[in-house]
């Protein structure tokens, strides 16, 4: 059966040679991480390709293997995550097994409730390229087990210390758990974050402050020119230590952002560095940082930290680049390379 919406053309188009990598990458999220069984049917929801966050091929390539493991599958397109949701949204999941979303949509409110019956997968493999490549064909159960193996050594570790080249220097010891998201997210690329409240010392910030991609506001990025450092007692912001004037630009930004939402803006929620190494840290920062952070965040080169609310993930995202994770004294992180 052929999907709805769903366009052979550019498909066909596509070299021979590509095909098998993206079909293996479309057939590791639908069924090693989705679960799909043959019968089941499959809602592909991506995002209009004219934002430039996500290509068409990928969302199609997902719904033609869908069709070959002997299910349905339908295709719909919706807009930009700071648009209300379609009423076509909510009516095609509700028909849905399993809702696969190349959409910004489908990443908000991933540490709230799933409202939706079908199983959700956000996938981070942004285009046909990503999807074809390490970054969406390691085998899904594989990365599973590495998240779970990371999660376990960071937990049991009495104190935990994060350095960076630029001069973090941050420690401190996991309380609690942090809790996890409630969609399955494809490529697994982080572990469960750490809550942040039994840590203290500085942050070395520099480049963008980026939103954590929960909720939309302008401007969505900050750019800070040389490095600024945030001291940080015991999971809360109590200063930065700077240039005067970039100083002054962070404080706006975080009162304009915590202003937006009523909450309170110099909370550290939690942090957790990117586990697959397949994932793509070369891409630039330039012109678009909210595509950049939210692409390159599940690289072992980046550790990113969750900050200005009390709640998972906040809304302001620190990307701390070469990280050194340190547990009890054992390297997890070796400056941006993971140890196992």
């Amino acid at each position: 059966m052929k999907a709805r919406g769903f366009e052979d053309a550019s498909v066909s188009q596509w070299p021979a040679a590509a095909k098998p990598a993206l079909s293996e990458g479309a057939r590791n999220l639908l069924v090693d991480c989705a679960g799909l069984r043959s019968g089941q049917h499959v809602l592909v929801v991506h995002e209009d390709p004219a934002l430039g966050w996500f290509d068409l091929a990928a969302p199609q390539a997902v719904a033609r293997v869908a069709i070959e493991c002997g299910a349905t599958s339908e295709m719909l397109q919706v807009g930009a995550p700071d648009i209300p949701a379609q009423p076509a949204l909510a009516h095609a999941c509700e028909g849905a097994d399993i809702a696969v979303f190349f959409a910004r949509i489908g990443d908000q409110e991933r540490f709230a409730p799933c409202k939706m019956a079908a199983t959700k997968v956000v996938s981070y493999a942004r285009t046909a390229a990503a999807l074809g490549s390490a970054y969406g064909t390691v085998p899904h159960g594989e990365m599973i087990g590495i998240k779970q193996t990371v999660e376990a050594k960071l937990a049991a570790a009495a104190r935990l210390q994060i350095t960076c080249p630029l001069g973090t220097d941050l420690q401190g010891a996991p309380v609690a758990e942090c809790d996890d998201v409630t969609v399955r997210r494809f490529p697994m690329c982080v572990p469960r974050p750490i809550l942040a409240a039994g840590f203290s010392g500085r942050v070395a910030l520099t480049g963008y402050l980026t939103p954590t991609g929960s909720r939309c506001y302008d401007p969505p990025n900050l750019a800070i020119s040389g490095v600024v450092f945030a001291h940080v007692e015991d999971g809360r912001i109590t200063g930065f230590d700077g240039d005067p004037d970039q100083v002054s630009l962070i404080e706006r930004h975080y009162a304009h952002v915590a202003e937006t939402f009523s909450i309170e803006p110099y909370t550290v929620h939690s942090w957790h560095a990117g586990i697959h190494a397949g994932c793509d840290a070369q891409m630039p920062a330039d012109p678009d940082p909210d595509l950049w952070s939210n692409s390159v965040f599940g690289s072992p080169a980046f550790l990113h930290m969750h900050t200005c609310g009390t709640f998972a993930p906040g809304e302001i995202c620190w990307m701390i680049a070469e990280p050194t994770v340190m547990a009890d004294g054992s390297m997890v992180w070796d400056q941006g390379r993971l140890c196992l």
